[in-house]
């Protein structure tokens, strides 16, 4: 095995940053490394599968994933088994495809563990507990959220310790609590981040700039945040909250990054933006995502059965007795895209949460994209899964990932590629002519283009 200086060298040097435009083979995932394991059944009785998917660098030259070899878990850097680790997250390259990140965790005791960031194989910022790991855009800072002191309790739940904000090399002041299993958000050039955290039983919208951390002076205090999107530019904040009108006095206590889905005990979720409140006339909303001009705002709506992506308290296409994805916004915020599940069983609880985009099973799958009114609706073929929806730089087209009865395929318009095993996140050449992504084909693992027509 090579050193990990060594390999961290090699990762650093091997990158270019330009986005690869011809096929290469990159790799085969090494002897005694599987991507599947057995599934787990959570406390209701369920069964998910474990499956690691592999995760190609933005500029087409390297991969990273976590695989299972005799049962444990380890980190895979190209070619590279790395030591295992009771506890991995999925890899993340840096924008410029130089580094590439793990969160890792080890069980020291029965009410202890250790946690650090896995950084171009090398142990890094070891903690007491570590929320998602992200690269900060237009950077190779490293921020996640940090637990010191985090102890295990009796019911399995972390307790104990404040949690702090780490950015590069600054931190956050102590916070009570934070949504630090969510995604952070990032302004469009990484200057700003947010996430919601919580200070004396009040949740606020926390912001990081280079002169450290401050709150968004119009935001009161909230009984929860489940989610927070921040506008590209860095100016303006949305919440996804229970609505403070309905919110149950009796909501229980949870773990330090853990927050109740809609309709969980008797709350109403709501997208709260300056002085709006939408969803409170309807059934709810959520997952608010600004457009790239930060002019506009859509998130999902729920009325009865009914489900639509509500752009600016309007809500242009209704999906009866469907569920809708998170929506992708065109580069130049004139148009926007997402899947429709229509038969699909999903719990009431996660149809306005983060969860309900993974969690919903069965039914067919269509991605639709339209305009800000619901105009030029355009409808893609039934598949069984879709995700990954990717816009060209001019906004005519979308591509995505799509799962049929035979295997994974990409799609852009009337075109689907040969079919994989596993595909990645697709991007769009600079003049758009290619797609280029990757795709797995049993043990090998490709980087594909297919030329757009």
């Amino acid at each position: 095995m090579i050193a990990l200086c060594c390999l961290a060298t090699l990762l650093s040097a091997a990158s270019t940053g330009e986005l690869r435009l011809e096929e290469a083979q990159l790799g085969t995932i090494p002897e005694g490394i599987v991507l599947e394991g057995e599934p787990i059944r959570d406390p209701d009785g369920n069964l998910w599968p474990v499956v690691h998917r592999v995760q190609w660098s933005p500029d087409g030259r390297r991969v990273a994933y976590v695989g299972i070899k005799d049962d444990k878990t380890h980190a895979v850097i190209g070619a590279e088994v790395l030591d295992s680790y009771h506890y991995l997250s999925a890899p993340v390259f840096s924008d410029d495809s130089a580094h590439v990140a793990f969160r890792a965790g080890n069980r020291t005791s029965a009410k202890a563990e250790r946690w650090w960031v896995l950084l171009d194989g090398k142990e890094t910022g070891a903690e007491d507990w570590i929320g998602v790991v992200h690269f900060r855009p237009g950077s190779n800072e490293l921020c996640y959220w940090t637990q010191p002191g985090a102890r295990i309790g009796s019911m399995g739940e972390y307790t104990g310790g404040d949690l702090v904000l780490r950015v590069g090399k600054q931190k956050s002041k102590r916070w009570d609590d934070a949504n630090a299993l969510m995604p952070l958000s990032f302004s469009a050039d990484g200057s700003v981040i947010a996430s919601p955290a919580m200070r004396d039983g009040k949740w606020y919208p926390l912001l990081f700039d280079k002169k450290g951390e401050r709150k968004v002076k119009k935001k009161a205090g909230l009984g929860m945040v489940t989610a927070l999107a921040l506008a590209p530019d860095g100016k303006d904040v949305a919440l996804s909250c229970p609505d403070p009108r309905a919110t149950s006095p009796d909501m229980p206590d949870l773990p330090p990054g853990m927050a109740p889905p809609a309709g969980m005990f008797g709350m109403k979720l709501v997208v709260m933006h300056d002085k709006d409140v939408y969803g409170r006339d309807e059934d709810g909303a959520g997952r608010p995502v600004f457009s790239p001009d930060s002019k506009s705002l859509a998130y999902k709506l729920l009325d009865g059965d009914s489900m639509a992506i509500a752009i600016d308290g309007k809500a242009p296409v209704p999906v009866p007795n469907g569920f809708v994805y998170t929506p992708v916004w065109s580069p130049d915020s004139k148009r926007i895209a997402y899947a429709v599940n229509e038969g699909g069983v999903v719990d009431p609880f996660w149809r306005l949460g983060a969860e309900g985009d993974t969690a919903i099973k069965g039914g067919k799958v269509r991605v639709v994209h339209h305009d800000k009114r619901g105009k030029d609706l355009e409808r893609s073929e039934e598949y069984l899964e879709a995700r990954d929806v990717t816009w060209k730089a001019d906004g005519a087209s979308i591509a995505f990932c799509a799962r049929t009865e035979a295997g994974w395929v990409v799609v852009c318009g009337e075109q689907e590629s040969p079919v994989f095993d596993e595909v990645g996140v697709p991007s769009f050449s600079p003049d758009g002519s290619k797609l280029c992504f990757g795709a797995r084909t049993g043990r090998e693992l490709w980087w594909r283009i297919m030329e757009v027509k």
